[in-house]
């Protein structure tokens, strides 16, 4: 939880807010959510860049098969909890 309370105070440092709870984009729904905002601050560049269309009105959803191929497919471990 510290590391993920750390990304979010790194990302307000950049952007002046926190990450949205979901992507800026029409629709909003499967397109992505705060997580994606953060990869880059917990480590995990190359798979934000797995992300395809993140925040792109009419993009690719996150259960595109390209981005379960990428990114969506994949665990992160500083994501999960500890019981899991």
């Amino acid at each position: 939880m510290r590391q993920v309370a750390l990304a979010m105070h790194n990302y307000h440092s950049v952007y002046g807010a926190l990450p949205a709870g979901v992507a800026d984009a029409t629709p909003y729904w499967g397109m992505g959510n705060w997580q994606v905002s953060i990869l880059d601050y917990i480590e995990q560049s190359t798979v934000r860049t797995m992300y395809y269309d993140y925040g792109v009105s009419g993009g690719r959803v996150y259960y595109d098969p390209a981005n379960i191929a990428g990114a969506t497919g994949k665990q992160i471990p500083i994501l999960l909890c500890p019981d899991d």
